[in-house]
């Protein structure tokens, strides 16, 4: 899922990368922040991969850009990639 995803059409790809690799199980909101025209926002993630039958759970953080005009125009996802990346591997 990692990559760079870019415009509307770039978020609908990211959203069905996601929903066909992986089944979110839980994903809670734990907090979140704003500075400026950014936005954090803290997650917990538990989700098993599709292709493998195994589970990672991970913080992530979600940062968040908003424009001049009010909308999102930047997004970046933090998270401990070591747990993902197991997931997704085979064995």
């Amino acid at each position: 899922m990692s990559g760079v995803w870019k415009n509307k059409d770039g978020v609908g790809q990211y959203t069905k990368v996601m929903h066909e690799t992986i089944d979110v199980k839980r994903f809670d909101i734990l907090g979140w922040a704003g500075a400026g025209n950014e936005v954090f926002v803290k997650i917990f993630v538990e989700a098993t991969v599709k292709a493998t039958g195994k589970t990672f759970k991970t913080d992530m953080l979600h940062n968040w850009t908003v424009n001049d005009a009010g909308l999102f125009c930047r997004f970046v996802e933090y998270c401990d990639t070591d747990a993902v990346v197991k997931a997704h591997q085979a064995g």
